[in-house]
């Protein structure tokens, strides 16, 4: 829709221009008509003949054609600047017609360039004096010449300066639009990153809650005749597990959806958030140990969600294929490094590879890899299944 709506501004600008171009150069004419039927013949200002068809043929000649400047400048510039010339020479008070010959010379310099300038000028001269010399019987002397050259020269060289300005804003003009076009594709960029980071958070989000859910699901059903009462608690804990997911689903879907849900979202899970995550999905049937160093200098708000996102999706594959396990997080803080190791002895599948390409460990490889790190998952020759992800740790990063 954005080009259609340009064409049609842009015509109505270049009709309302002619519009004004036309309205300019009627008026200028007909005034120059009027001075030349009302100026007397002063032989003393160098006038030898009245007005007559032939004088306003020579007005009509230097005027009409600025019509056409924009479409033909150097040409419609020779006609005026050779009209004025030979109709002053030829002894008529031709008066304004001097005017539109400026006007056709400033325009023809503002619309080309500085070579025909140039060119145009040295034209000017030639035609000056040789049309003086004819008319005259001789050469026209260095002052007359200088008086009656100024005068073109001036208005060439307003054009000029004119057309270097409009050139130098244009070219300002280009740059800013570069800029914006640049800005948007960051923009863009952006949007798309946020959009691909936010897919992750959903989906770990999901996972988390489907995996513990599943798990309180099946131990409520090995107990529902035996013990109702633990299948109580067990359908009471889905309850508030689903709840979770659903609100903490709603507040990633309403990052996509406004800009303006920023404000109301609570900060990102950090590692201080692990000890909470572990105590809504431990179960009797999987026990989560979690072994964390003292807390030393705070890391950076992107190294901490990383690290609850890997520890998140690492459980979650825990309850969804270790079966009945123990599974241990450990989070070790180096100086140049932080190393998160979640590891279980629940079964494994004999021909798991640690490469496996699974949507869970693609998102934790990402996690690791967002963040400048790298992760490792495999079984473990004892039985189980080991991820490890070492994000390194920057001097600047550290608070």
């Amino acid at each position: 829709m954005g080009t259609p709506l340009r064409s049609s501004s842009q015509r109505s600008l270049r009709a309302g221009r002619v519009a004004a171009d036309t309205a300019a150069i009627a008026g200028l004419t007909l005034a120059s008509l009027l001075v030349l039927w009302l100026q007397p013949v002063d032989a003393a200002a160098g006038v030898s003949r009245g007005s007559d068809a032939l004088a306003v043929g020579f007005v009509l000649l230097t005027m009409i054609p600025l019509l056409w400047r924009r479409r033909a400048p150097l040409t419609v510039a020779v006609i005026a600047v050779c009209a004025s010339l030979i109709g002053s020479t030829r002894g008529y008070a031709l008066a304004l017609t001097s005017i539109g010959a400026f006007v056709a010379l400033a325009s023809a310099a503002y619309l080309t360039d500085r070579r025909r300038t140039f060119a145009l000028g040295g034209f000017t001269l030639v035609a000056l004096i040789t049309i003086s010399s004819i008319a005259g019987g001789s050469f026209i002397g260095v002052q007359a010449l200088i008086v009656d050259a100024s005068g073109p020269l001036l208005a060439l060289f307003a054009g000029d300066v004119m057309r270097s300005r409009r050139v130098y804003a244009e070219r300002w003009q280009a740059r800013a639009e570069e800029i914006e076009r640049l800005r948007d594709a960051d923009r863009q960029r952006a949007v798309a990153e946020e959009r691909v980071r936010l897919a992750r958070d959903v989906h770990d989000i999901v996972g988390h809650y489907l995996a513990g859910i599943a798990l309180q699901a099946r131990a409520g059903l090995r107990r529902v005749r035996s013990d109702p009462a633990r299948t109580t608690d067990a359908l009471t804990e889905i309850d508030h597990l689903a709840s979770d997911a659903l609100a903490e689903t709603r507040q990633a879907v309403g990052i996509i959806r406004s800009a303006d849900a920023l404000t109301d979202l609570r900060p990102a899970p950090g590692i201080d958030d692990i000890e909470e995550l572990i105590a809504r999905i431990r179960t009797t049937e999987v026990s989560i140990e979690l072994r964390r160093d003292q807390p030393g200098r705070s890391l950076p708000a992107s190294l901490q969600t990383a690290t609850y996102r890997i520890v998140q999706e690492a459980l979650n594959n825990v309850i969804k294929h270790a079966g009945p396990a123990t599974a241990q997080v450990t989070i070790e803080q180096q100086p140049d490094a932080l190393t998160v190791t979640v590891r279980d002895d629940g079964k494994t599948t004999p021909n798991a590879r640690p490469d496996e390409q699974g949507n869970g460990l693609l998102g934790m490889r990402e996690r690791a890899e967002q963040v400048g790190g790298t992760l490792q998952a495999g079984p473990q020759s004892s039985g189980g299944w080991r991820v490890q992800a070492t994000l390194p740790v920057r001097e600047g990063d550290l608070a």
